[in-house]
């Protein structure tokens, strides 16, 4: 659901005329200047217009406060080539292992470095391809017999000749290397919600609280916990929560505890993680959240996440 989707659905707002216009406008020009982003030389120029364009406001960067407006700070101050391999869904498997344990690794079918080195003869019946370098150029085969693989070659192809850098100025992915990468199929144990994704949000090393993701592919939803794994309410532009009970992990203690060793040193990081039959799967570290654009109903509450991120230098 994209920005002006979600401000026609929200009955809360009260919807002038002119109102709609200037959001109609807003959108297209950060279209256009998203677009630009390869030919604008400054990093701190591109977001301060990013920014106001997507959220409405001024952007601080001398002095950020809310969670939005600290995030875009983060991206400039993000730069350690560490978090290069981080981000990369094929070299982050190394830093994972390292740190928790190969078992808790997605089974790897294969790397490749073109689309046309797939040889699909070579995988399993049922599969998932991404790529390492960007978000959300992924595909999943469920029964080969069926499966078209040409139908995605523009796709992946198009998506190895990008640098996901300048879609938001998201330092870490500036130096990540494109390929493909093919892993197991996740069969999920809760159908009726799909595979749940458990995306815990990680404030200077600690835990605060997470996002579960549900029914991806048909109507998005997102619901958040506490660590006690209490719900919570959350006022912001996230899409509806669940129809179904989401029951807490038996081992969900364990899951925090992961996020907590793989967050180690990192002033905000959110962890996505996957528990199938009580089997815990890393799913991918992810710096800027919603690319530091999340839409939240009211400033306090952009106020109230961003006083859980302690800069360097507060």
């Amino acid at each position: 659901m994209n920005r002006l989707s979600r401000i026609l659905s929200n009955p809360r707002k009260h919807l002038s005329f002119s109102y709609i216009v200037n959001k109609v406008i807003g959108e297209r020009l950060f279209v256009i200047w998203r677009k630009l982003s390869p030919i604008i030389p400054s990093d701190y120029l591109f977001l301060k217009v990013y920014y106001r364009l997507a959220i409405g406001r001024n952007l601080n960067l001398k002095n950020p406060k809310t969670f939005t407006e600290k995030i875009q700070w983060l991206k400039l101050h993000n730069t350690d080539l560490l978090y290069s391999k981080i981000v990369d869904k094929y070299q982050v498997r190394e830093i994972v292992a390292s740190k928790i344990g190969e078992e808790y690794l997605v089974p790897l079918l294969g790397v490749y470095n073109s689309f046309d080195e797939i040889d699909i003869n070579q995988l399993p019946n049922q599969f998932a391809l991404k790529t390492t370098h960007d978000s959300g150029t992924v595909c999943v085969c469920k029964d080969k017999s069926t499966f078209n693989l040409n139908q995605y070659k523009k796709k992946f192809t198009d998506a190895l000749s990008r640098n996901y850098f300048f879609y938001s100025r998201e330092y870490p992915y500036k130096n990540a290397i494109p390929r493909i990468v093919a892993e197991e199929f996740l069969l999920t144990d809760t159908p009726e919600l799909g595979l749940i994704d458990y995306k815990f949000f990680c404030f200077n090393g600690e835990p605060k609280f997470l996002m579960l993701v549900t029914d991806r592919g048909l109507e998005t939803r997102n619901d958040f916990f506490d660590l006690e794994f209490n719900p919570m309410k959350v006022k912001s532009g996230f899409s509806p929560k669940s129809e179904f009970e989401i029951l807490k992990p038996q081992n969900f203690e364990k899951m925090v505890q992961i996020a907590k060793l793989l967050a180690q040193s990192l002033v905000f990081i959110r962890i996505d993680l996957y528990n199938i039959n009580g089997k815990i799967y890393f799913g991918e570290f992810t710096f800027h959240h919603n690319g530091g654009l999340t839409q939240f109903d009211t400033k306090e509450e952009d106020l109230k996440w961003g006083e859980l991120i302690k800069l360097h230098n507060e």
